[in-house]
């Protein structure tokens, strides 16, 4: 029967699986096994890529495609078993191994076939077997099952589960959680449900204790519990906490510094008291906006916090040490704990390494009403704050089999000096949390995947109260809030709320790819730490395992555990890793002879400090006192994989939210629903004309200044838009006295970027920021170093006034949003725009600080003709269709402000300034990526290189070193050799990383028989599209040292995707592009779109456009030939002779 989804799993691409299949079976059986982990992985991912659905696991893929093409139910059994032992591929014995590959190999040949509908390779089916091997009878369940739906009727939902097959699953069922018919409003067909002590009935029929809704979505617990309220309990308090900022108040304050006077006091020793002057000066220092913000809620925050303090020193000295095995040696702080078993996530305050004690910390108030009701001094916990720990424990159960019975519990009030309430088990408030949850991840699923418009209308005040109460406390103050909250919508224009809703349901998918990952990439999801199987995350690179620990280094105010080294095994470097510097991660530790599994026991969350061949360290975002967590032991070892916060779009929808409740001037031109305001009168006061004579940038500061609402600089590559573009018109917006300005930036290394300018110019200013994301060279300029100097929080006030210019990330202000309150710009310049999704402008531009906008004007540099922002959904997506929406310029979602507003006023030179002049690249670099892509406008300025020749002397006859020394460009063509790699999927090509590598060692010896010094992160660049490739170049490198080229200085040049080089130049760039499939080609031009009647490789643009003096690219040309425009570069290198055979040089 034909398949009804479009499949991208091509015939051909299926010929070379099953080739790979046929390899697999010829390695040594670890890896063979490893192999066709990756071959079952990869035919899965690739066939369900035309499928429009969310996919949580491979089970799920598998079991759409096996129902899409009829496959029996026995196959689907030999199949699921297969899958099964892969995904263990590091667990079975080498004996099982041995007996179980052959088989492996079958299923994944027979599933290949019958999904294209092919022949069984001759040569393969002699080496299969001829029958399957018995599958083992499931009689009994584990402890959670997994279950893809379906169909369902009012009481029964009908599926398959990973492991028994069919399944019938009673739902609609009482037991002592509650009652479950809840669950008939949720289903939907596919949906994955986590069956957690599922049993089977005498009708045979299965039943669940609890039953867990799409549990790759991972909620986290205190999303859960402020759903809970005094006066009504709902799910759409989440919905509403998606939208709108937590404000920030005084108790909140006081919460986060009785939080840090709780770590402190358990890392203190015995004899030395905290030292609440120390403790105030550091929360000051790392809270100063807020603190400013809010100073005047401050009156009593020192009292309040003394008290907290002697409180808490009190509970630690005399209450914890009688709750039953409390081990003070035996504390973590704040470790996280991930449960796919009940789709849970979250950061307990407190737990024991043995989990033998349990705490959560409140600094507020307790149940005060119902503690009245009991004897004197017995305090009463409040229902979410007991939820919250409920929770937790059953994460403690269900995740990690520890016995209730086993875990004290407790809540610490430390507004109370005996203020730890020890609680135990409620069933029936914990079934309560797991339907608010499950309703929450459904809710998520809607949002990303059904129509939002008629979940937001079908919102009201009534519906936030389900239960119909009508106590003064909803009347007078919850029903208002929420009343408030739906009048803001209610209210919005048509215009605008089909803005919203669009923007809604395009990041809400965004999340939830972030979580559960893309159909054509489901390793980038969150989920994949438990999801994907060892073998697919090494060859992603998204795991470091195997680690020891190497050392430990403390904090200087308590002496506990803040950064780990940990030591990396030869093996692991030099194969696929994808971690960087300043990437947060997740660690945990395991058993050596087993698989890291990060929801096996708690993990400690961190940044990526420093990299090496040899070693990683870890800054811990909560440092430990328990320093024998981290003993290194040949028995333990440590995984390291990527972490996910998906706050960034929450922050895009709160964003998205302020749109409709900001200034109505201010939201009307965001929409395009007035023209932008100029001001002819405005004359500059300063002369910008360069050292060179070159008035362009008068003109520019001149243009901008008469922009009164908007201006967009266009600044093709090398054009100097931040050199000389940005910081032009802030002179000229700093030289009218009582201006402030902020400098805006997508990443920090353009933030970096542009501090180094004003560092030249003299400009004093302030960055807003973490410090590892900021260059050491900037760190003093960050406001939570400057605020060490200040006394109080008048002088914090002071330094903010006092300070005209502040710099930062767009994501870091969104996450310091009490600096727009407290003062405001205007101007503000944000570079990188053409990178920058709306939503993550949107609440910046529609900030308010007494009732007007903070930012007054804003001026958008960029270039939408290089790479845009990453986005993980299909264009099918995130195109837009709504006609009022298209009117308005806004065709994608993926496109950023910049490009709508450019589309919408490119005739308008009051708005728009294009820089043509660029400094960078040699005409003769330059020259395609000019034509094809800027219509030539692009002139040379010129700077001496761009005129001078090339100037380099050959060291030897070599063919290699004097093509190098007398071009310009060269493209080196590699045909692809035969590839017997796992999957053949082509990502890694060592014949072009040698090739790469020998380029390298000869632009070297140019470099050192001219006599010029040679600066690996100014004069070479290597960029490839693949990270398999990365690490396929950085071995070839390793290969090159010697005592005349040291490994330091090939370590030191940057290898990187096209993504990671955009902003960046070197004198020489090699492209390697890596490809050895037609089927790659999709990938290699997938960034290409449209722009003025005119069709632009954005990542082929940028590719070209980085390189000063010479651009090498190195690949097969046949290949390239299949796509049209690679094969108009190949054929303009090829009329100057510049396309060159590599086997002339290779050997």
């Amino acid at each position: 029967m034909p398949m009804t989804i479009p499949i991208n799993l091509s015939a051909e691409r299926a010929s070379t699986l099953l080739e790979a299949v046929d390899n697999a079976l010829s390695l040594p059986i670890a890896e063979g096994y490893r192999a066709l982990s990756l071959i079952l992985s990869a035919t899965l991912t690739e066939a369900t890529q035309g499928a429009n659905i969310l996919f949580n696991s491979p089970f799920a893929r598998m079991d759409y495609l096996c129902r899409e093409i009829n496959y029996s139910q026995t196959n689907r059994a030999y199949l699921n078993a297969t899958r099964d032992r892969l995904r263990r591929a590091n667990e079975p014995t080498a004996e099982e191994q041995q007996r179980t590959i052959a088989e492996n190999a079958l299923c994944i040949a027979e599933f290949i076939t019958a999904l294209c509908q092919i022949p069984l390779p001759h040569e393969l089916s002699e080496k299969l077997p001829h029958q399957h091997i018995p599958l083992e009878q499931h009689h009994a369940f584990s402890e959670s099952a997994r279950m893809v739906v379906t169909r369902w009727d009012n009481d029964i939902a009908y599926g398959e589960i990973d492991s028994i097959g069919n399944a019938a699953l009673r739902y609609n069922i009482t037991n002592r959680f509650g009652t479950w018919g809840y669950i008939n409003q949720l289903l939907f067909k596919g949906m994955q449900l986590s069956l957690v002590r599922p049993a089977r009935g005498n009708d045979g029929t299965i039943s669940a204790d609890l039953i867990i809704c799409l549990p790759d979505l991972l909620i986290n617990i205190t999303d859960i519990t402020r759903c809970i309220h005094p006066t009504c309990t709902s799910y759409l308090w989440y919905l509403k906490g998606l939208l709108t900022p937590s404000p920030s108040s005084g108790p909140i304050l006081l919460g986060n510094f009785s939080g840090q006077l709780l770590d402190a006091r358990l890392h203190q020793k015995d004899s030395e008291p905290t030292n609440y002057r120390q403790s105030v000066q550091r929360f000051f220092q790392h809270n100063a906006l807020k603190i400013a913000q809010q100073r005047n809620a401050m009156n009593g925050f020192h009292t309040q916090g003394r008290t907290q303090l002697a409180n808490i020193d009190s509970i630690v000295s005399n209450q914890l040490p009688n709750l039953q095995g409390y081990n003070l040696e035996k504390v973590v702080l704040e470790p996280t704990l991930l449960c796919d078993a009940l789709g849970l996530q979250g950061r307990t305050d407190l737990l024991q390494s043995d989990y033998r004690v349990l705490i959560e910390q409140k600094s507020g108030k307790c149940d005060e009403w119902r503690s009245l009701q009991y004897p004197e001094g017995s305090l009463q916990y409040k229902t979410d704050h007991f939820a919250q720990l409920l929770l937790y424990q059953a994460m403690l159960r269900y995740g990690l089999h520890v016995p209730n019975d086993r875990v004290s519990s407790a809540l610490l009030y430390s507004k109370y000096p005996n203020g730890l309430i020890r609680t135990g088990t409620a069933p029936t408030l914990l079934g309560q949390c797991i339907a608010i949850r499950n309703r929450i991840a459904r809710l998520d699923y809607a949002l990303a995947n059904e129509d939002v418009e008629s979940i937001f209308n079908r919102i009201t005040a009534d519906s936030f109260n389900p239960d119909g109460s009508a106590s003064t406390l909803w009347t007078k103050y919850t029903r208002p809030e929420v009343e408030a909250f739906v009048s803001t919508l209610r209210s919005a224009s048509p215009l605008a709320l089909s803005y919203f809703y669009r923007f809604v349901a395009f990041i809400s998918r965004e999340r939830l790819l972030g979580r559960t990952g893309a159909p054509q990439r489901q390793i980038d999801g969150f989920a994949s730490i438990w999801c994907a199987s060892l073998p697919e995350k090494q060859e992603a690179g998204s795991i470091l395992h195997d680690l020891s620990v190497g050392s430990l280094s403390s904090t200087a105010e308590d002496n506990s555990v803040a950064k780990i080294a940990f030591r990396i095994p030869q093996r692991l470097y030099e194969s696929n890793t994808n971690f960087r510097v300043g990437d947060i991660v997740v660690l945990h530790e395991y058993s050596a002879n087993a698989v890291p599994n990060a929801t096996a026991g708690m993990t400690f969350r961190g940044t990526i400090e420093n990299l090496s061949p040899q070693q990683i360290t870890v800054t811990l975002r909560a440092p430990q006192r328990n320093t024998t967590l981290f003993t290194d032991s040949p028995a333990r070892r440590w995984a390291i994989e990527h972490d996910r916060y998906d706050s960034s779009e929450k922050l895009q929808l709160q964003s998205l939210f302020s749109l409709l409740s900001t200034t109505a001037d201010r939201r009307n031109l965001l929409l395009s629903d007035r023209p932008p305001r100029t001001d002819s009168a405005h004359t500059l006061l300063l002369d910008h004309t360069l050292p060179n004579g070159n008035k362009e940038f008068n003109e520019l500061a001149l243009r901008a200044k008469r922009a009164r609402d908007f201006f967009l600089v266009v600044g093709p590559p090398g054009t100097g838009k931040t050199s000389f573009g940005l910081m032009c018109i802030l002179r000229e917006e700093l030289a009218t006295p009582g201006t402030n300005v902020l400098l805006l930036s997508f990443t920090n290394r353009a933030v970096d970027e542009i501090c180094s300018k004003l560092e030249k110019d003299g400009v004093s200013y302030l960055r807003v920021g973490s410090l590892l994301g900021c260059g050491e060279s900037y760190r003093q300029r960050l406001l939570r170093e400057a605020a060490k100097g200040c006394r109080n929080v008048d002088s914090v006030t002071d330094l903010i006034t006092q300070t005209r210019v502040f710099t930062s990330t767009t994501a870091s202000l969104l996450n310091a949003p009490e600096l727009l309150q407290l003062k405001s710009f205007s101007l503000a310049i944000i570079d990188e725009a053409s990178q920058i999704l709306e939503p993550n402008l949107l609440g910046l531009l529609c900030a308010q600080r007494n009732g007007t906008p903070s930012i007054q004007r804003f001026v958008l540099i960029g270039d939408h003709r290089q790479l845009p922002a990453v986005v993980m959904q299909p264009k099918s997506d995130s195109s837009v269709t709504e006609p009022s929406l298209r009117a308005i310029g806004l065709n994608d979602c993926r496109e950023s402000l910049f490009e709508r507003l450019y589309r919408l006023h490119r005739c308008d030179p009051r708005i728009v300034y294009q820089l043509t002049r660029q400094g960078r690249m040699h005409p003769n670099v330059a020259d395609f990526a000019n034509r094809l892509f800027y219509g030539e406008q692009l002139k040379p300025i010129p700077q001496p290189h761009q005129t001078a020749p090339l100037q380099l002397l050959s060291p030897s006859s070599s063919p290699l070193h004097s093509l190098l020394c007398t071009h310009r460009t060269l493209f080196f063509n590699v045909p692809s050799i035969r590839d017997n790699s796992h999957t053949r999927n082509g990502k890694s090509n060592p014949a072009e990383a040698l090739a790469i590598a020998s380029i390298i060692k000869a632009a070297i010896e140019i470099y050192q028989h001219c006599r010029k010094p040679f600066t690996p992160t100014q004069h070479i660049g290597v960029i490839v599209p693949y990270r398999n490739q990365i690490t396929q170049v950085r071995l070839a490198l390793r290969g090159i040292a010697s005592s005349n080229i040291p490994s330091d200085t090939l370590e030191a040049i940057a290898v990187d995707t096209v993504e990671r080089y955009q902003g960046s130049e070197r004198d020489i760039i090699i492209y390697g592009l890596t490809v050895q499939h037609l089927f790659q080609l999709s990938f290699l031009t997938d960034s290409r779109t449209s722009i003025e009647e005119q069709i632009v490789d954005r990542k082929l643009n940028v590719a070209l456009t980085r390189a000063r003096e010479q651009m090498i690219i190195v690949g097969n040309a046949a290949l390239a030939r299949h796509d049209e425009l690679y094969a108009r570069l190949v054929e303009d290198y090829g009329s100057r002779g510049e396309v060159v055979e590599w086997d002339k040089f290779a050997g």
